[in-house]
């Protein structure tokens, strides 16, 4: 029970981090969806960074205090996070170094964010694994 308790937890964490992804230029990667073909896949890839590249325009238009009014509300969405993983070393679902790791990578990505400026958005691209991109 405690190992599907902590795949169940894992699995919602990663959902959950998956919203707050930094974004990128260019998606690596189409979400595997086996009933499409190449093609298919190509065509969506390509909406999808089509889509993003007109959000991120958008969101360069934005004034300085409606781009911090955003980056606001994604530090208290970091923080409920935080709290969250904390919960789950309490509820010992997941151990103090997986929850650092995350936490780390949280705000290295919280940074850089901001530093490039970047859109924050549920269509935002989720970068491929470091270990990903090297194969």
């Amino acid at each position: 029970m405690k190992k599907l308790n902590m795949v169940f937890s894992t699995a919602l964490l990663a959902a959950t981090l998956g919203f707050t992804a930094y974004a990128k230029d260019e998606v690596k990667e189409v979400p595997n969806h086996p009933q499409l073909t190449e093609e298919q896949k190509a065509e969506v890839k390509q909406q999808f960074e089509a889509d993003y590249k007109e959000m991120q325009e958008k969101f360069n238009q934005l004034t300085d205090d409606q781009k911090e009014e955003i980056y606001e509300l994604y530090d208290k969405v970091n923080v409920a996070k935080v709290k969250l993983l904390d919960k789950y070393v309490e509820l010992e679902l997941m151990t103090e170094e997986e929850v650092e790791d995350i936490q780390k990578h949280m705000a290295e990505m919280s940074e850089k964010i901001r530093e490039e400026k970047q859109f924050i958005g549920f269509k935002a691209p989720c970068p491929a694994k470091q270990t990903e991109k090297t194969n």
